[in-house]
């Protein structure tokens, strides 16, 4: 059940949900938009929309992955012909997770999110195994004991939203 809340949390965590407005930062006020471009730097509006770019394709193989999978771990049951559901809907997990982390570093984030988003490409790459896995289900035992469980939701994900200025998880659940 833990991963159940788990998978829940981490469709909003990395919500796609654009922010009404972002608050400008520090260095926004005291350095032009044309001075961040010119040293390879997003800006921090640039940033926030660059990030909601990166996190859907994610967000949508974790939309169709959830809806399959929560309702077995809630009930904390299986059958066999659950795993070729599950294995079907979570097969878009291990790419898309891969390339999340791969777009994130791809990308020269503002200096004041760089280090959060260096934390969330370490809490993704942290994944990866559990996603491979949960796209590989054969047994019970793969489902309710897997090798590479998937954890709770680090704060690496708000963090980044928050130097974006991005609205928070809270905020997006309030919606």
């Amino acid at each position: 059940m833990f991963v159940a809340a788990l998978l829940a949390a981490g469709s909003v965590a990395c919500s796609s949900e654009p922010s009404a407005e972002p608050a400008p930062s520090a260095s926004a006020s005291s350095s032009s938009p044309a001075a961040e471009a010119a040293n390879g730097e997003l800006t921090r509006a640039q940033g926030a929309a660059k990030y909601l770019e990166i996190v859907e394709p994610f967000n949508k193989a974790l939309e169709k992955c959830v809806p399959v999978y929560n309702p077995l771990l809630e009930a904390g049951e299986s059958s066999p012909s659950d795993f070729p559901k599950i294995r079907s809907a979570c097969s878009g997990m291990p790419g898309a997770n891969r390339k999340f982390a791969e777009d994130l570093t791809k990308t020269t984030w503002p200096s004041e999110a760089q280090e959060a988003v260096g934390q969330l490409v370490d809490e993704v790459r942290a994944e990866q195994l559990a996603w491979q896995g949960m796209s590989e289900v054969r047994t019970h035992s793969d489902l309710f004991e897997p090798k590479y469980p998937l954890h709770d939701d680090g704060p690496a994900a708000g963090m980044v939203r928050a130097h974006l200025g991005l609205p928070a998880v809270e905020e997006i659940e309030e919606e």
